[in-house]
């Protein structure tokens, strides 16, 4: 599990901008657990967080969640990228979950959750998205 806190509160006007230099690979894990990247940001009056990680690939029969939460005060801004790919050239992929949480001046902004897999019956959530109809 990783966790990401930065944070933009110290100094009104701040710009921080978050990249990583290539792109994450979640592998299966040895005792078929998932992998999580949790993001938590808070950002100041004024502030400006700009988020753009390359992309996380989801390699063939690995489980992955991704969960982004902000939380911007009055005249704050985010610029947001996240970007899933389901497997490495050749593969089917694993299953992959993200949710994005955005709260503007304490009330809810945005709340959006994605559950996307290859079906895999090893590698598949019960969720709407996944689970076939």
């Amino acid at each position: 599990m990783v966790s990401v806190r930065p944070a933009v509160n110290r100094v009104r006007a701040t710009v921080l901008q978050l990249r990583t230099v290539a792109a994450s690979v979640a592998l299966p894990g040895l005792d078929d657990s998932e992998s999580v990247l949790t993001v938590t940001a808070s950002v100041a009056k004024g502030g400006v967080l700009e988020y753009l990680p390359a992309p996380m690939v989801v390699a063939d029969e690995a489980r992955h969640t991704t969960v982004i939460e902000v939380d911007l005060a009055a005249s704050a801004a985010l610029v947001l990228r996240d970007e899933i790919i389901l497997g490495r050239h050749g593969e089917r992929g694993g299953a992959c979950r993200t949710r994005l949480c955005v709260d503007y001046d304490g009330r809810p902004l945005l709340r959006h959750d994605v559950c996307s897999s290859r079906r895999s019956p090893r590698t598949a959530w019960s969720c709407a998205v996944c689970s076939p109809a």
